[in-house]
């Protein structure tokens, strides 16, 4: 899979912070399944970090990587 316009949407939303996962619902907007699917797929290829808290409330935190930045970074320019 390619960057899509969401997975686009997901690394704008992180740009200089960190957020749960119901805050970048918010921001991204669409379906919670689509976010989830987009979410795991920018995880695992390592254009995100994610932190799990262990404790109530069980809420994801996630957060760009440096590769997610350098990507950013590239989209801002234009060159994506």
């Amino acid at each position: 899979m390619l960057l899509d316009k969401t997975c686009k949407r997901i690394l704008l939303a992180l740009d200089g912070s960190e957020k749960h996962v119901s805050a970048l619902l918010k921001d991204v907007g669409g379906s919670a399944l689509t976010l989830e699917q987009r979410l795991s797929f920018l995880v695992k290829n390592g254009f995100l970090k994610e932190n799990r808290m262990d404790k109530f409330p069980f809420k994801r935190v996630l957060s760009l990587s440096e590769k997610g930045k350098y990507i950013l970074n590239l989209m801002k320019e234009g060159k994506i």
